[in-house]
């Protein structure tokens, strides 16, 4: 149930994974991750 949800609701619906799914630059680039590492 939880994954049917999820697959329609992916990209408006998602709070935390719809940071680095939509933006990956976005929660990475601010905890310095990608930023970091790159």
């Amino acid at each position: 149930m939880s994954e049917g949800g999820v697959e329609r609701c992916a990209p408006p619906c998602f709070p935390a994974q719809d940071q680095r799914i939509e933006k990956p630059r976005g929660p990475k680039g601010t905890r310095g991750e990608s930023n970091g590492s790159s």
